[in-house]
């Protein structure tokens, strides 16, 4: 089953989703360890993903990884449930699996770290405030910290003069929040714009 598996990979990668499909077919789930049930699930919900079937992706991505998962293999399950939750309306979703998503990613990326963050601000943006204020978790909760630095920005866009103590305040609540410098800035030059 594993090199099959593999083979579903390199299928995909090229994009033969016919083949991949009819391959995974043959493979039972149930017979596989822990980590090949995640590669045949991952495999399973892209396919459902390219067929615009995002509900039986999520239905079939676990929204907890197994231990003993390769991170790379973690990180894709993540990125998969965000794709779908993204595509189903649910940016607060899509974005909590982005930052689930970023605990597994390779340090050492810093590209992919960067775009995994630019797509939870992209996400948070797209919430409505009463979203991002509904049930905010007490700090250091990365995902609020997200939903409160929007909200500053979205202050500053409104043309608040005091983003600047606001965005310190945001820091000492969140010491440790992973968003650039970069986006940080972009929410102090939406209150220049606005004072403008």
């Amino acid at each position: 089953a594993g090199h099959r598996l593999q083979a579903v990979t390199v299928l995909l990668r090229g994009n033969h989703v016919t083949r991949a499909q009819r391959v995974l077919d043959s493979i039972d789930p149930n017979e596989l360890d822990e980590v090949d049930q995640l590669r045949w699930q991952v495999a399973t919900a892209r396919i459902a993903l390219v067929q615009n079937r995002t509900a039986e992706a999520l239905r079939i991505l676990p929204a907890e990884t197994a231990d003993s998962a390769p991170s790379a293999l973690r990180a894709e399950s993540h990125e998969l449930r965000s794709e779908a939750w993204r595509r189903e309306g649910d940016y607060l979703e899509a974005a909590r699996e982005r930052v689930r998503r970023e605990g597994w990613l390779d340090p050492a990326d810093t590209g992919g770290i960067a775009a995994n963050r630019q797509m939870i601000w992209q996400m948070m943006n797209l919430l409505p405030d009463e979203v991002l204020r509904d049930q905010l978790a007490p700090p250091p909760d990365t995902l609020d910290g997200w939903r409160e630095l929007t909200l500053i920005g979205r202050s500053a866009q409104a043309g608040a003069s005091d983003t600047v103590a606001m965005i310190d305040g945001w820091r000492q609540r969140y010491p440790a929040h992973p968003a650039p410098d970069d986006i940080i800035e972009a929410v102090l030059a939406r209150q220049r714009e606005a004072a403008e």
